[in-house]
């Protein structure tokens, strides 16, 4: 999630022609991503969002072993459904902003929010020092 969450940000961002007035006059920069920054960022992206896929399923088959099937499905519903909500919606933010990269910006805040709700309802639960480390210092 953290690696596809800095990829999104850097693709996020738009070509931009920054200029600033100098004692010499004015003096412009652009600032974007090349042809082959974009692609290796999307091979990167890619990369993650596979191991993201398969831990996915990992995850249900730990949790949920005599529900593998249901669960499965409600996976590949939520999949579905935002094949199908998500181009829409990548489609419209490009209309209303008229910026190409909106598409990359809509998935950075999808991902921002998914890192948040996996920390309230996983990493909070997670045991850092608990009862275990304490009887292994008492023991030895």
């Amino acid at each position: 999630m953290w690696v596809s969450w800095i990829c999104l940000f850097l693709l996020s961002y738009p070509q931009t022609n920054f200029t600033i007035f100098t004692v010499n006059g004015p003096k412009t920069f652009h600032i974007g991503l090349n042809v082959y920054a974009f692609t290796a960022l999307m091979f990167i992206l890619g990369m993650a969002w596979a191991f993201g896929k398969a831990s996915v399923f990992k995850y249900i088959s730990d949790e949920y072993p005599h529900n593998i099937g249901t669960i499965s499905g409600i996976v590949g519903l939520a999949g579905g459904l935002g094949g199908f909500v998500l181009p829409i919606m990548f489609g419209a933010l490009v209309d209303i902003t008229g910026i190409r990269s909106s598409a990359f910006m809509l998935m950075y805040g999808v991902v921002w929010v998914s890192l948040i709700w996996m920390y309230w309802t996983e990493v909070r639960k997670a045991e850092v020092m608990g009862s275990k480390a304490r009887e292994f210092s008492l023991t030895g």
